[in-house]
């Protein structure tokens, strides 16, 4: 007994190479992510030269690199010398992963939570935590949805068994209800 599952392989076409299939990676990247991540890599590479620090972000140890970060969260600043927010850190630290995992460097490493970076990431968890005890400011949430504006949804998704659109709306509405959070945050 055989099975088609419709893909279908010619041998006539050409095969695509690695320096192809990087690029095909990166044009799937949106533009503001590539931004966020080169703001977040520049960031880190300036910090690194005004301490005459050299990282080969090729070659260096995980213990080693989660050395320079936790330095790097304790010293890095915003060009008016002021503390960074708790979500500009964030931002650093989500491009500074999604940089070393892209090429050129292409590591195999987890800078959020892989255990190298324990200590790294407990000195970013202080700065965060220093930054609202310093401001003396509380996290602004957003507010919750009022029980009008709720009711009005579920009147909206009554139909959702008859109707496919609704339904595919519904579990994308429910799945950013409960588990909407930002990026890696």
């Amino acid at each position: 007994m055989s099975f088609d599952f419709g893909v279908v392989f010619c041998s006539q076409e050409s095969n695509l190479d690695e320096k192809e299939l990087v690029k095909l990676v990166e044009e799937s990247k949106p533009v503001n992510t590539k931004k966020c991540t080169n703001w977040g890599m520049n960031k880190f590479f300036i910090w690194l030269n005004k301490r005459n620090i050299l990282v080969d972000l090729k070659t260096v140890t995980e213990e080693k690199l989660s050395e320079v970060l936790r330095k790097f969260y304790a010293e890095v600043k915003t060009e008016k010398k002021g503390m960074l927010t708790p979500s500009a850190l964030t931002g650093i630290r989500a491009a500074l992963h999604r940089g070393i995992l892209a090429a050129p460097y292409e590591r195999e490493f987890n800078l959020i939570t892989d255990k190298s970076f324990i200590q790294a990431n407990v000195m970013f968890n202080a700065r965060c935590k220093l930054y609202y005890k310093a401001n003396k400011v509380k996290p602004q949430h957003k507010a919750a949805i009022e029980k009008c504006d709720m009711n009005l949804l579920n009147q909206y998704f009554s139909d959702l068994l008859t109707n496919p659109v609704k339904l595919q709306e519904y579990v994308w509405f429910t799945l950013c209800f409960h588990f909407g959070r930002r990026g890696r945050e």
